[in-house]
């Protein structure tokens, strides 16, 4: 007795074997309305493909008169002009890279007022860099750049770097008003010195605990906050702000206070109250002073 039975074509079929693979129509499928779903899919990719090509065609050869160029010219731009996320690391407070600029008494309206911080074990060396540094690197220290920007008849030692190592110099002193020769040698150096014009002292308890070391360094030698000075007055000074002390020079006052402003405003540093009062006194005379470029 056979195990075969047959179907209601008449047609064999053996128990416990899979079904036979169905036949496809050559034409049945073309456009995806086979009933296999692999040859299905192979279909539709392949007439997705053929319309992506036909239409990257046209485009290319018939430009802006294509039909469909503007809706996928708009749809492109849409996708180019999103807006990249915000950073979220970004902090506020941080110093500015470029000089401020604009007018000291409005610049001054805009600075914190409060209290100083203490002075919290102050290392000058230890926070602020050790010695004059070279954050520019072009092999001159920040002492060196200041003297050959405020000092007039420069002359340089010749040694590397070449233009560098100012030998000699005359000071036009700016705290004084007092004409002041300067010779690098023993016992004569230190007549010309070169001033915080905000003092580091002032800078750690005005907000400068909260930056970190190297924008302290930023502070230390940027020429900004920097100037050739007499250096009896500079010690004098020490590290008072300028409700303590002013320099002897009184034509030069508000400059001094102007350029007090801007080093705090790029740093984010703050004025205390009576601070802000001496500079306000001193800018009532002289309103649209500017603050310096560098």
């Amino acid at each position: 007795m056979s195990n075969n039975a047959k179907d209601p074509s008449g047609n064999e079929q053996r128990e416990n074997l899979e079904p036979e693979t169905p036949r496809v129509n050559p034409y049945e499928g073309w456009l995806g309305f086979g009933k296999d779903r692999v040859q299905t899919g192979r279909s539709v990719a392949l007439v997705i493909f053929a319309v992506v090509m036909i239409i990257g065609v046209a485009q290319s050869l018939l430009g802006d008169k294509f039909p469909l160029a503007n809706f996928l010219g708009s749809f492109s731009e849409g996708k180019s002009s999103a807006q990249p996320a915000p950073d979220k690391t970004a902090k506020v407070g941080t110093a500015k890279t470029a000089n401020p600029t604009g007018t000291a008494l409005s610049a001054l309206e805009d600075l914190k007022v409060k209290d100083k911080d203490p002075f919290n074990d102050f290392n000058r060396n230890r926070l602020f860099g050790e010695g004059w540094l070279d954050l520019d690197g072009d092999d001159c220290n920040t002492r060196n750049e200041v003297l050959a920007r405020d000092l007039k008849d420069v002359e340089y030692r010749q040694v590397n770097p070449r233009n560098c190592v100012v030998q000699s110099g005359t000071l036009e002193d700016d705290y004084t008003g007092k004409t002041i020769q300067f010779l690098r040698e023993k016992g004569s150096s230190d007549k010309v010195q070169i001033d915080h014009v905000v003092a580091l002292g002032n800078v750690w308890r005005t907000g400068g605990q909260h930056l970190d070391q190297e924008t302290r360094k930023k502070i230390a030698n940027d020429p900004l906050n920097l100037i050739a000075v007499d250096g009896e007055t500079n010690q004098d000074k020490e590290s008072q702000d300028a409700s303590d002390w002013l320099p002897p020079n009184e034509a030069f006052h508000c400059e001094y206070v102007a350029r007090q402003i801007a080093v705090k405003t790029k740093y984010g540093l703050w004025v205390t109250p009576e601070e802000k009062k001496a500079m306000s006194e001193v800018l009532a005379g002289c309103p649209d002073e500017p603050l310096p470029g560098e």
